[in-house]
């Protein structure tokens, strides 16, 4: 079975990244799996050890900036739009 979660550390930074979508979302084992990463992401941020990584922001006006960053794989952690 395909993992649907790849857990990657980085020094003590934990990243928690969606693999290929599987093929039957409903397939009991993996929802389960899914399951057994959520709650391992929210257990981690219970204990303040899960950070979110944010590369950049960038205004509502900017979005397209934002994309084109995205897009070119430039970005090292999220990429946000702020709303004001």
């Amino acid at each position: 079975m395909t993992a649907l979660v790849d857990h990657v550390v980085h020094g003590d930074v934990h990243e928690l990244r969606l693999a290929r979508p599987p093929v039957n979302a409903l397939d009991p084992a993996l929802c389960a799996a899914l399951a057994g990463a959520i709650d391992d992401a929210l257990a981690r941020g219970a204990a303040g050890t899960l950070r979110a990584v944010v590369d950049r922001a960038y205004p509502l006006d900017r979005v397209a900036d934002a994309h084109r960053h995205v897009e070119h794989e430039h970005k090292a952690g999220t990429v946000v739009v702020t709303l004001g």
